[in-house]
C-alpha cells in the first residue's frame, strides 16, 4: 500500500489503521514535517520523508518502522508498549528487532525520547548495541523512561555512550514499574562504565523513590559528567511514596556524598 497524498502535504497523522492482515505502508511525502501514527498494530510502515522535522510513534511492537532518505528530522518521540507481547514468543523475539531497526534510522536526530519497553526490548539483543556503527552525533536532548531493572540500565548506559554531543538528560523512572524496589538491597547493576559525556550540562531525574538502583544511575553520570551544571532530583508522588520518606532523606545525604568529575554542579531536590 503506498500513501502519496499531496505533494504539498506537510503534517500526516494515521491513527488506528488496522485491516484483516498486515499490509506494508509506503509513505512518500516529499514535503512532509511531521509525521504521527498511533495504534497502527501490525502494520509496517516504509518512510521517505526527505524534509521530516518531527516523528511520533504510540503503538505496540507489533508495528515496524524502517526510515529510507531521512536527514532533517529533529525530534522523535518512541512511546511504545510492549507488556501485550509477554508470553507470546514470536512476538518477544520481533518487538526487540524492530526498536533497533528504528533507532538506527534516527541517527540525525536532536531531541530523542524513550518510553521503558523500547529500552527493556532493545537491551536483548546485546550483541546488535556492541555493533552499533552510527552514533547520535546530532543529538543534544535525551529523555528516557525506564523501569528499575538491568535491562533498561544497560540500554540508557548505551545510548549515553552513543550520544556524545548530549547536553540535556531527562530520566523518569515510570510509574509501570516491573518490580517495586527493595530499597535495602545493594543495587545490581554496573557503575563502573567510563562514559564520555563532555558536553552534558543539564540532568533531571523524575519520580525517584530513593532506591539503590537509582543511586547506580547518579553514580555513573557524576562520575562521568565533567561539565555538568545542574542536577535537579524529583521525587516521586505515587501513593505509596510514604513508604519511601524515611529512605529518601538518607538518600538525599548519598546524593550528596558522591564523587563528582565536575567541580562547578549544583544539586536540587524536590
Amino acid at each position: 500500500m503506498l500513501l502519496l497524498g499531496s505533494p504539498a502535504l506537510d503534517t500526516l497523522i494515521i491513527t488506528g489503521c488496522t485491516f484483516t492482515k498486515s499490509h506494508t505502508i509506503n509513505i512518500s511525502a516529499p514535503q512532509l514535517k511531521q509525521l504521527e501514527i498511533r495504534c497502527c498494530c501490525d502494520n509496517d510502515f516504509i518512510i521517505s520523508a526527505p524534509t521530516l522535522v518531527k516523528f511520533y510513534w504510540k503503538d505496540l511492537m507489533w508495528t515496524d518502522c524502517f526510515f529510507e532518505n531521512q536527514f532533517t528530522l529533529e525530534i522523535a518521540n518512541l512511546d511504545m508498549d510492549g507488556a501485550v507481547h509477554e508470553g507470546i514468543p514470536d512476538l518477544e523475539d520481533r518487538g526487540p528487532n524492530r526498536m533497533i531497526k528504528c533507532l538506527k534510522g534516527l541517527y540525525n536526530v536532536k531531541n530523542l525520547s524513550l518510553t521503558a519497553p523500547v529500552l527493556e526490548a532493545i537491551s536483548q539483543l546485546p550483541s546488535e548495541l556492541e555493533n552499533w556503527a552510527t552514533p547520535f552525533s546530532n543529538l543534544r536532548y535525551l529523555c528516557m523512561e525506564t523501569w528499575l531493572t538491568i535491562g533498561c540500565f544497560r540500554s540508557v548506559m548505551f545510548l549515553l555512550e552513543k550520544s556524545l554531543n548530549v547536553e540535556t538528560f531527562v530520566l523518569h523512572v515510570s510509574r509501570d514499574l516491573v518490580h517495586v524496589p527493595n530499597t535495602d538491597e545493594p543495587g545490581q547493576v554496573e557503575t563502573s562504565l567510563k562514559l564520555k559525556l563532555n558536553k552534558l550540562k543539564f540532568v533531571e531525574f523524575r519520580g525517584v523513590v530513593g532506591c539503590l538502583d537509582e543511586l547506580e544511575y547518579l553514580k555513573v553520570l557524576l562520575n562521568n559528567a565533567t561539565t555538568l551544571k545542574k542536577m535537579a532530583i524529583i521525587r516521586t508522588t505515587w501513593k505509596w511514596s510514604a513508604l519511601y520518606k524515611k529512605r529518601l532523606t538518607s538518600f538525599n545525604i548519598e546524593v550528596l556524598a558522591l564523587p563528582r568529575a565536575s567541580s562547578d554542579i549544583t544539586i536540587s531536590f524536590s
